[in-house]
């Protein structure tokens, strides 16, 4: 169901991304659904033709990629998010929509990254397979990676305690021909921006 790695990064990285990424000029209200309550972050989609770019644009996410971008995957859903007090996440599959092709697609693999999850912070599990007999929740910490697999129903408990809990969530995709045509080759995505922004 899924695959944890502890201490993934040096802390020096850890340390750096959580500092660049609260400084990034596009932090703001998260541009994800309505399942994401009271978070923050910014979204961006892209293929990997331009994967270089991303890690040029946003240099706090390039170690990241570096080690979780999968070599069969060819287009990417990254999100930067913060959540704190009262910030939770509901139960979702993450699932996206192409309108050329009026085509849903669900990520192949989920990776996530947690930059800051303190111990003292109250909520904030990771619950997957929502919903089955099989449902497990997970108590992530700092530097903490996991892996798990696209079609699992997910969600985040609510945020207490104070602190920040802060995730890189890379969405990767294996899309045949027809689709990846439709998958937009590179986009920044926020909440201000979401009349003008392609649809996903």
């Amino acid at each position: 169901m899924y695959k944890k790695i502890s201490a993934a990064f040096s802390e020096d990285y850890i340390q750096s991304a959580e500092r660049r990424f609260l400084e990034s000029p596009y932090l703001g209200k998260s541009p994800l659904g309505a399942e994401f309550i009271k978070t923050k972050g910014f979204s961006i989609v892209f293929r990997r033709s331009s994967l270089s770019r991303v890690m040029e644009q946003f240099q706090f996410l390039r170690v990241f990629l570096e080690e979780v971008v999968f070599k069969s995957c060819n287009a990417f859903y990254v999100n930067p998010l913060l959540l704190s007090d009262d910030s939770r996440v509901d139960a979702h599959v993450d699932c996206r929509l192409l309108p050329a092709e009026d085509l849903r697609i669900v990520p192949n693999l989920v990776s996530i990254l947690y930059v800051k999850a303190d111990p003292e912070m109250i909520g904030g599990e990771l619950v997957l397979n929502v919903g089955h007999e099989d449902e497990l929740t997970l108590k992530l910490q700092s530097n903490d990676l996991i892996h798990f697999v696209g079609d699992l129903v997910h969600k985040v408990t609510p945020v207490q305690g104070g602190v920040n809990r802060i995730c890189f969530v890379c969405e990767q995709y294996n899309l045949p021909a027809e689709a990846l045509d439709a998958f937009p080759e590179y986009a920044l995505l926020r909440d201000k921006d979401l009349a003008p922004r392609v649809s996903l």
